[in-house]
């Protein structure tokens, strides 16, 4: 997977599975966000790990 930042949104494409190479992930994605909105969520999930001891 890969994932790109420019002028304020986020992009997951690419995805693969290295474990699963006969598999085909060309129908998912890409997926684009806004910029601040995934900084907050990834954010509030690494406080709930560290919270729970993740």
């Amino acid at each position: 997977m890969t994932v790109s930042r420019a002028d304020g949104v986020v992009e997951w494409a690419d995805f693969r599975n290295p474990h699963r190479r006969d598999r085909d992930y060309t129908g998912l994605g890409p997926y684009t966000f806004d910029e601040r909105q995934a900084v907050a969520a990834i954010s509030e999930l690494r406080r709930a790990l560290v919270a729970h001891g993740t």
